[in-house]
């Protein structure tokens, strides 16, 4: 797959960025930046290797990426085993994290799209929204926490809020790759997640934000 290599050196860069910021926000421990520098090599290799091009399996390969993280999403966010995570956790400053999904939307995505490689329908101008989590999470975490103007009930509504729009974001471009589930996209699917480095956009990009919307309303509901 050829992608334009602008659209390529710069998803690695906001990888990075994504990884090391999150990375500070809990803690800075080692167990994270560890984690993180495994679980991108393993699918950054699979990737490069074809291991994801093959789309007739079932369950589909990517599942292995998409999964994982997923189900450790809760576990991290309100179990006990997540607690030292949230105990450092700056709750402005992991609404700001989100402001990430705006360069992800509005450079990657449609960038991606119109070099060919993803379906419109996970474009801002096709189905999905996660534009706006993108915009208002920087507000909640300035007018509720650092400036106080607003309760914390509001950054609960919108941090549920944003795991429906990611998770909806999330299933346009699972529905949109070849697979035997596919929906969308038939003239133009997303081709984009199989290969490196885009791999790491359902691997771990899109995870730390479930993941910080977790964390935060571990803190909001369990002080």
């Amino acid at each position: 797959m050829q992608s334009p290599p602008s659209l390529t050196y710069g998803f690695i860069a906001l990888t990075l960025l994504t990884a090391w910021w999150f990375y500070r926000l809990t803690g800075s421990r080692a167990v994270v930046g560890i984690g993180f520098v495994l679980w991108l090599a393993v699918h950054g290799i699979l990737a490069y290797g074809g291991f994801y091009e093959v789309t007739d399996t079932l369950p589909p390969r990517l599942a292995l990426v998409i999964v994982p993280t997923l189900v450790l999403a809760p576990v991290i966010g309100f179990s006990s085993l997540g607690e030292p995570l949230r105990a450092d956790l700056n709750l402005a400053h992991i609404h700001y994290f989100h402001g990430i999904r705006i360069l992800v939307e509005v450079v990657f995505l449609h960038g991606l799209f119109t070099a060919g490689l993803v379906a419109e329908v996970v474009t801002f101008k096709g189905q999905n929204v996660d534009l706006l989590a993108g915009i208002t999470g920087p507000l909640v975490g300035l007018l509720v926490f650092r400036l106080g103007w607003l309760s914390p009930t509001y950054a609960i509504v919108w941090n549920v809020a944003g795991i429906v729009s990611l998770g909806w974001t999330v299933s346009r471009a699972v529905l949109s790759a070849p697979s035997p589930y596919q929906q969308y996209g038939f003239e133009q699917p997303t081709l984009a997640i199989f290969y490196f480095p885009f791999i790491w956009l359902p691997a771990l990009v899109a995870p730390l934000m479930i993941w910080a919307h977790c964390l935060a309303l571990g803190r909001l509901l369990r002080p």
